[in-house]
């Protein structure tokens, strides 16, 4: 057992096999040259002063910061331990890049937790020399792509995974992914706090805990987040960091309502009524689909969803279980960008009718990820009136 731990501790410290020019082609866009300064003079010296000073005041923040993110003791009462991750969890803007490092994390491998665990494989904008604290996202070379992970542990820092929790130097993580849940949890309460526990699962990877204690982080050693094999804690180093993970990229949806459209979905939105749809093409009523769920209009979006059988009981048989999920962690603004991301190009689509009931919407998505390249369908199905219903759903984990 003990020759055990220590290959996983020297696995855990290992570089991922990346050449430079991998790593460069593995970004989406190269970081931007820093001017160089021209001229020096008293101004100079006397603002040098006043960011030394600063410096030294964001030190002491960035201390008094750190003593909430670990615990003597963590609660012992779930709604408590819930709260605390919620109040230490790193929540990252949607911005413009402005000329910052983009990169695309590895699908399966970028473990954003907490409340904006649906943006995971999302573009990341990135800081590449940002100091990094605990509690940070960071994005680093993996064995085969780019992979996002919180930081548990910074140089000096003694890390360890048992029995499920985290520990950094000798207290508990107050992070999320860092902790196991306490107590007892419904169904219900279970299925909302997954995305702050190690209970979630990451494109089915293993839900078992490795315990391991790490030695000393060394200089430009970081202890992140992992679930190659199981949740647990490893080592990156500075040949591995790309850098600080400081927002998720902005894409605003490219598939309007044109006014004709605005004016059809409104009068649909207050009767329901498909006889409304009737001879309207197919792709017109995708756009307000969609609409309905940027939204967040749930009945609306059912309203158009396909009412033929089996598909329309699988897919809101789905749409109701998650549901709850939805409530609690979407909003419009999150809803769109995973639209944008989603389904951006599809107003450029070609309608393609298989047979007398399927069809298909064929598109090229124009969002700034390594699939756009690639064409996506959508599938609609004509119902017994002769209207062509959406009969696809975005799927949420």
């Amino acid at each position: 057992m003990n020759n055990l731990k220590e290959q996983l501790k020297q696995e855990l410290r290992s570089e991922a096999p990346f050449s430079e020019d991998m790593k460069r082609r593995i970004l989406i866009n190269k970081q931007p040259g820093k001017a160089s300064v021209k001229k020096l003079n008293w101004q100079v010296y006397t603002v040098a002063l006043a960011f030394l000073l600063i410096l030294s005041f964001i030190g002491m923040t960035q201390d008094e910061t750190m003593a909430t993110k670990t615990v003597a003791t963590l609660p012992t009462n779930q709604n408590e331990l819930f709260t605390l991750l919620q109040e230490n969890e790193t929540v990252l803007p949607i911005i413009e890049p402005n000329g910052k490092l983009v990169v695309e994390p590895k699908p399966g491998a970028s473990y954003l937790m907490g409340k904006q665990w649906m943006l995971a494989n999302l573009p990341m904008v990135i800081e590449r020399e940002a100091a990094i604290q605990v509690g940070d996202y960071i994005a680093y070379y993996g064995l085969s792509g780019v992979n996002v992970a919180t930081v548990y542990g910074v140089t000096e820092d003694k890390v360890q995974m048992e029995n499920g929790q985290i520990t950094l130097n000798g207290e508990f993580l107050a992070l999320p992914g860092a902790v196991k849940p306490v107590g007892d949890q419904d169904a219900e309460e279970k299925e909302i706090a997954k995305y702050y526990f190690g209970e979630r699962e990451h494109y089915f990877k293993t839900q078992d805990y490795i315990d391991v204690e790490l030695e000393q982080l060394r200089t430009n050693e970081y202890a992140v987040y992992s679930n190659d094999n199981g949740h647990t804690v490893k080592v990156i180093n500075d040949n591995q960091l790309i850098g600080k993970v400081v927002g998720i990229q902005k894409l605003e949806p490219s598939f309007t309502l044109t006014t004709e459209e605005q004016s059809l979905y409104g009068a649909f939105k207050e009767t329901y009524d498909l006889s409304l749809l009737l001879d309207v093409e197919p792709l017109t009523i995708t756009k307000m689909y969609l609409q309905a769920e940027m939204e967040l209009d749930y009945e609306t979006y059912y309203a158009l969803l396909t009412d033929r059988d089996p598909t329309r009981t699988v897919r809101a048989n789905y749409l109701q279980r998650t549901q709850k999920i939805r409530d609690y962690y979407f909003t419009e603004d999150i809803q769109r960008l995973l639209s944008a991301y989603g389904f951006n190009g599809i107003e450029e689509g070609q309608f393609e009718q298989i047979n007398e009931i399927n069809g298909m919407i064929h598109f090229f998505p124009t969002s700034p990820t390594s699939t756009s390249s690639l064409e996506t369908s959508a599938g609609m199905l004509k119902n017994e009136q002769g209207i062509w219903q959406p009969a696809f759903i975005m799927a949420i984990d």
